[in-house]
């Protein structure tokens, strides 16, 4: 008999692999496995630990003797991989640099890459453990949903929910396809004869057989090694009945996985349930009720909506992507349900890592896989991002809560290691420290206690320059002398009374009298008081109108319970002006104030800086309007006067209007008004023309008074608008104005010497002017000559010729005649 010894170091899980051992007469068969089973962590502290006050420890590392545990915070979710804005595309690249799309499930092989069913871009994505994605393949993908790796062979399967098919990847990425025909249906048979309908999630059970969540066609559908489909379980009809096989009802199956009893668990999305299927194919209604909704507990009452992809640890809790609930819960295996990851509302990056999963957010999460260190990987769908839960690290509790560690040491939740240097003194406490990697946990129970050194110096609170003094407080064995380092700071007398001086930082030391080398030392700070400040000062209002008051109002910044404020002038303080606001009376534009804080709160006075100045601003003046005339000094009566506006700055336009100003002269006068007064030239207060700078007649009467009226919008509210100076119209006596008639005139309608005008007439309302032809016959006569003769007689027009006058004045007064030639 020969005796074979096969030993080494396993660097690679493998299961049921054949060896064949050649002897020189026969040859045995025989399999080999490597369980792909990490030990969980076995740790242990050292159990009594006894440190001294100020001296900084030897770091208190737990000694693991089980499977390793990862450097990570528990409870941490971070993102791995996906853009950080949640957009959604197709690139390669390191964490956040690279994009997908949609994508559905994840598995997770020996090595720690992550394989991602990218489900839009119709590509299979690798993420390596330092976060690298690449693209492993786009062959022969066609929307990848599910997707399970092998535990032997390392090879990929991946469900495509378009073409019906399960295709198969090498870990070299040669691609094949390992079962269904392309075409809807739900077909039995040897490979590439089975059909399905739109398949999602897979699972590997022990024998190395492939189930199928065919959701399509309400099935959950197996694939033996060697290809073969067959339907264990689902009638093909729409319900929720529980059964043998066949006799049994789903609703879109989506998600699967092993419990550690062997039982298929089923996330049946439709009916909101959780279904198990037990090896011998009879399937029950596990958790869940088909009304769907959010409640956590026991699996009797507690609630999903549209449970997707699961997840096993290898302590038998499941893991459930709640889709609609935006949630990861957690099913343990006494039947307890929790939330694990996720809110109540989607979101994208709000949560991640700050060490609360419960605040994390998550948009429609799919796709679970869990590692051996005890991370949890999660699809996020339409955040289109993948994510993680890290479930591995150290956690502290203590018989104290909350949990305190000794003032100046800290836990490191990733290493466990607990380092710093105590501060003070503590009584020995009982802490508990728990270590988890993906196999299980362990927890060491120890005690920390901190004594106080030969000679010990209490720490300082932070003081400030006026506090009083106060002692030193000291624990030693032996007599102690006290020394300041900075006497400039605080000074201390032999029995320890320090005083403070001024603000710094300094040390106070205490030294045993019969061993210098014994002493503590501590800092002292003194803080000086924050000088206050005037933050701002305002005005309820700036612009200075004639018997106004100005309200300021200052806003000061540390100024202490009863400030004192100071009001300056000019510079010049004002007396009593001593609040936080002053009412200047009657103030000047030229005027400038400025104001001070005083905070009288402490030992001494705190004075501001003064504040910037206050600048007041003068009312603008009233704008002016002066009017002069041409020609200048009396006229002759029907003489054109001409008004002209200077040195006049209006704020407003005057838009004019047509209008009839008085009788016998059209004119324009303004419509634009401010207070009802219109805006342009006034004849005796009422409007007679445009806003224009000038304005000319010759129909004004002796005493007419002509004025100029512009806008103002007046700051100070006063007076709207400003009237010019007066011109009071004069003329020459009549006798001084003689009436010399045009000889001439041609009235033919264009608008040029269509009337016979004669000047200074208008001055001789009861005049008689008559026009007769060469043989004496009367073709004109009118008393007043208001509207001067048009070249008509009794509405004809006369033909071109030689006519004659003859205009009587007044009464006593000469008749002037001669003759006029009509010009046509």
């Amino acid at each position: 008999m020969k005796t074979v010894t096969i030993s080494g170091q396993i660097t690679k899980l493998r299961n049921n692999v054949l060896w064949r051992l050649l002897f020189s007469v026969a040859s045995v068969t025989f399999s080999l496995s490597a369980f792909s089973q990490i030990l969980p962590p076995l740790i242990d502290y050292t159990p009594t630990n006894i440190y001294v006050a100020k001296t900084t420890i030897t770091p208190l590392e737990p000694n693991n003797s089980g499977g390793p545990i990862a450097r990570v915070t528990r409870g941490l979710v971070s993102t791995v991989a996906g853009a950080a804005n949640g957009t959604p595309g197709n690139a390669d690249g390191q964490g956040d640099l690279a994009k997908f799309n949609e994508p559905g499930g994840l598995a997770v092989d020996a090595d720690g890459n992550v394989y991602v069913a990218d489900r839009l871009n119709n590509a299979i994505r690798k993420i390596t453990p330092a976060g690298l994605v690449t693209t492993f393949s786009n062959t022969g993908l066609s929307h990848p949903w599910g997707i399970k790796i092998h535990p032997q062979s390392g090879d990929i399967y991946v469900s495509n929910d378009l073409d019906n098919r399960i295709v198969k990847f090498t870990p070299a990425g040669v691609f094949s396809v390992f079962a269904g025909n392309g075409t809807a249906g739900s077909t039995n048979g040897a490979g590439a004869m089975a059909s399905f309908r739109t398949p999602h999630d897979l699972l590997f059970d022990k024998d190395g057989n492939l189930y199928v969540a065919d959701s399509g066609n309400k099935l959950v559908r197996k694939i033996t090694p060697a290809g073969i489909v067959s339907t264990i379980a689902g009638s093909g009809a729409t319900g929720r009945t529980d059964g043998d096989g066949a006799f049994a009802s789903f609703d879109t199956p989506v998600g699967l996985t092993l419990d550690l009893a062997g039982n298929i668990v089923i996330g049946d999305f439709s009916n909101n349930l959780i279904r198990k299927m037990t090896p011998a194919g009879k399937v029950s209604s596990y958790a869940g009720n088909f009304a769907g909704g959010y409640r956590d507990g026991p699996i009797a009452i507690a609630l999903f909506d549209d449970p997707s992809h699961m997840t096993t640890d290898y302590q038998g809790n499941v893991y459930i992507s709640d889709s609609r609930n935006d949630r990861i819960r957690k099913v343990t295996p006494e039947g307890m349900v929790s939330t694990a990851v996720g809110s109540l509302t989607a979101g994208s990056n709000k949560g991640d890592g700050v060490g609360d999963p419960l605040q994390a957010k998550l948009n429609t999460p799919v796709g679970l896989a869990y590692d051996k260190f005890a991370n949890l990987y999660i699809t996020d769908e339409y955040n289109h991002k993948i994510k993680k839960l890290a479930l591995g690290g150290y956690t502290i509790s203590s018989t104290s809560l909350p949990v305190t560690l000794p003032e100046g040491l800290v836990f490191d939740e990733k290493t466990g290691i607990i380092s710093g240097r105590p501060t003070k003194p503590q009584v020995a406490t009982q802490y508990t420290v728990t270590g988890y990697n993906g196999f299980g946990q362990s927890e060491s129970t120890f005690t920390i206690q901190v004594v106080l050194p030969n000679v010990y110096l209490s720490p300082f609170l932070e003081m400030e320059v006026c506090d009083p003094d106060f002692d030193a407080v000291v624990l030693s064995q032996f007599p102690v002398t006290y020394t300041s380092s900075n006497t400039n700071v605080a000074t201390v007398s032999n029995t320890g009374r320090i005083a403070i001086i001024g603000p710094g930082k300094m040390n106070i030391r205490a030294t045993s009298t019969l061993d210098i080398t014994e002493y503590d030392e501590e800092e002292l700070v003194v803080t000086d008081y924050i000088t206050p400040a005037i933050l701002s000062v305002t005005a309820d209002k700036t612009l200075i109108c004639p018997g106004t008051n100005v309200f300021f109002k200052a806003v000061a910044s540390d100024a202490g319970s009863t400030p004192v404020y100071e009001w300056f002038r000019n510079g010049q303080l004002i007396p009593g002006a001593d609040s936080d606001t002053y009412d200047a009376v009657n103030p000047s534009a030229t005027d400038k104030y400025t104001v001070k804080v005083i905070n009288m709160d402490k030992c001494y006075p705190l004075i501001s800086l003064l504040s910037n100045p206050m600048s007041l601003t003068a009312a603008p003046p009233a704008p002016r309007a002066i009017i002069g005339v041409s020609p200048a000094g009396p006229s002759c009566m029907g003489t054109t006067l001409t008004f002209t506006a200077q040195n006049t700055t209006p704020p407003n336009p005057i838009n004019p209007a047509a209008a009839r100003a008085y009788s016998g002269k059209d004119a324009t006068s303004a419509t634009n008004s401010v207070g009802g007064i219109a805006m342009g030239w006034y004849v005796n207060d009422m409007p007679v023309s445009t806003s224009s700078s000038s304005f000319s007649s010759d129909k004004l009467k002796a005493g007419d008074v002509v004025t100029y009226v512009i806008p103002w919008n007046n700051p100070c509210g006063l007076a709207k608008f400003v009237t010019s100076n007066e011109i009071k119209v004069e003329y020459k006596n009549t006798e001084l104005c003689s009436i010399m008639p045009p000889t001439a005139f041609s009235p033919n309608g264009d608008g040029v010497n269509d009337t016979w005008n004669i000047d200074y007439l208008v001055g001789f309302p009861g005049c008689q002017v008559r026009i007769f032809n060469r043989f004496g016959l009367k073709l004109y006569d009118s008393t007043g000559y208001a509207n001067p003769w048009d070249g008509k007689s009794n509405g004809v027009s006369l033909p071109s010729g030689t006519y004659y006058y003859v205009i009587a004045l007044e009464k006593d007064m000469e008749t002037v005649s001669g003759s006029i030639t009509i010009i046509k």
